[in-house]
């Protein structure tokens, strides 16, 4: 078994709160539509978004700016692609666009999850920590984010 394999059934409270959160009701093609003011030319790589795993590492790629368009459990879909494809590689380009949105929401978003369901989310967010700490990702942004998993990121001195 692969060390990605094996990293991400590590994570599998992650992959049901993602899917349990799916299908999207605006997934990463409508929400570029959305911010285009629906020019689509910009949409051109389509999506079927069911499960987690439809989601690829080229989709997220393509559509890396939108996730403010996303509504809450939409973010919670992307939670689980989001971080499988960035312990893959740290230079996923949609992982700020995705923590800000995620940052901005979170308050209401764990206000009505389950604890289990909290759990999912605060071990996601552990994961994308785990896979490139402060390095890669623009955690010092987030204070949420940093909050709900303990942590605390500072400018280098």
């Amino acid at each position: 078994m692969a060390a990605t394999e094996r990293r991400t059934m590590e994570y599998q409270n992650v992959y049901e709160l993602s899917k349990r959160n799916g299908p999207p009701i605006v997934d990463l093609r409508h929400a570029k539509i959305e911010d285009d003011f629906g020019d689509r030319s910009h949409a051109e790589l389509s999506v079927s978004h069911r499960v987690p795993e439809d989601v690829s590492r080229e989709q997220l790629d393509y559509y890396g700016s939108i996730y403010g368009y996303l509504e809450d459990s939409d973010l919670l879909f992307y939670l689980y692609p989001i971080a499988r494809e960035y312990a893959a590689d740290n230079s996923l380009e949609c992982i700020d666009a995705f923590f800000y949105s995620l940052d901005r929401s979170l308050d209401a978003i764990t206000v009505s999850l389950s604890e289990h369901d909290r759990t999912a989310l605060i071990d996601g967010i552990r994961w994308i920590w785990e896979s490139g700490g402060a390095s890669y990702a623009d955690w010092y942004q987030c204070k949420n984010l940093q909050k709900i998993i303990g942590i605390t990121v500072k400018w280098d001195d």
